[in-house]
């Protein structure tokens, strides 16, 4: 997934430990992402473009709301997926899904080097770098060649 979608395969994965192992994912392929939703929320620049922690507040939720309840959208034990089958790319420039939050977390995963892919670029430049510089793709092929 991408952005929202690297963001909601996250807790799927972390959630797919209850799961039948014929439904739990093989590998993860996560591109523009940080910790959780709530990083994105309460710490992103769309976040604050939108307003999003004013609208909460607005809306009846209180600071101590967000931080119990946004959590739950978040990985909490990690993925399922073993650490050799994720392929992350991150912005180092990205401030909408914040560069260090998404850093810790696969750091915290323990992905192996050749899966981690630091790019120069912010957000939305990220996923066009990709249409050019293939080598994150190249490497799910080989991860997923090799689960076959």
């Amino acid at each position: 997934g991408c952005s929202l979608g690297a963001l909601t395969a996250q807790p799927a994965a972390d959630r797919a430990r209850g799961w039948p192992e014929r439904l739990r994912p093989d590998a993860l392929f996560l591109v523009t992402h940080c910790a959780g939703l709530e990083e994105a929320v309460l710490r992103g620049s769309i976040g604050r473009v939108w307003g999003a922690r004013r609208a909460a507040e607005a809306a009846g939720w209180t600071p101590d709301d967000l931080a119990r309840y946004l959590p739950l959208l978040a990985p909490t034990e990690g993925p399922v997926v073993p650490a050799a089958n994720i392929v992350s790319i991150l912005g180092t420039r990205d401030t909408v899904t914040p560069y260090d939050s998404g850093k810790a977390l696969v750091d915290g995963w323990g992905l192996p080097p050749e899966n981690l892919f630091l790019w120069n670029r912010g957000h939305f430049s990220v996923p066009l770098t990709l249409m050019r510089d293939h080598a994150p793709l190249r490497r799910l092929k080989m991860i997923v060649e090799r689960l076959m």
